[in-house]
This record gives structure tokens, sequence and C-alpha cells, in this order.
């Protein structure tokens, strides 16, 4: 699964903007009521297509924040905690490259 900073660094780059509230909105919650661990909380909450339609209705049509759901949702289909690290890792050489 991809860390947050994964999700927010793909945020940017195809939205132009970090949301980080619809990835706690849709992390958090299942968390919580997986009692408190990660690992097992995708089943609990945030992680079908519901759930980007429930995003799409509370932020009234924001499609960004609409967009940032369904990534979120594709990348933690698609990419594991090791691909996750290797991203960490690209991520960083790619802002340093950048100061």
């Amino acid at each position: 699964m991809p860390s947050w900073k994964v999700h927010k660094w793909i945020d940017k780059l195809f939205l132009g903007k970090e949301h980080e509230d619809v990835h706690k909105f849709l992390d958090q919650i299942g968390v919580i009521l997986n009692n408190g661990y990660y690992k097992g909380h995708r089943s609990k909450w945030g992680h079908t297509p519901e759930y980007v339609i429930l995003v799409y209705l509370l932020t009234k049509g924001d499609v960004d924040k609409t967009l940032s759901a369904m990534l979120h949702q594709a990348l933690d289909n698609y990419v594991d905690y090791k691909e996750s690290k290797i991203f960490e890792k690209l991520i960083k050489l790619l802002e340093d490259k950048n100061k």
C-alpha cells in the first residue's frame, strides 16, 4: 500500500495540488473501524467506487478531489508496500534534483 507521501505526490503530478484531506477520508476511518490497524483497513472503508461517488457528493462536485480519490484507489490496488518505498526514494531524488 502506498504511503500518503506517494499519494500526495501523484496528486501534485496529475492534479497540480495535494489533496491530503481526501486521503485521510479514504484511509483514517477504515483504520478506526479496523481497531487502529492499517493492515486490512481497505476492506472496512473507502476503497470501492461508491466512495469515489461519496467524495464527489461531499465535495459538491469537486472534480480534482474526486480524481484524487480515484487515483488513491488505483494506487492502493496496484502498488504494494515494497514498490511504495521505491517510489518514495524516486520522489526524494526528483525533489533533490529540483532544489
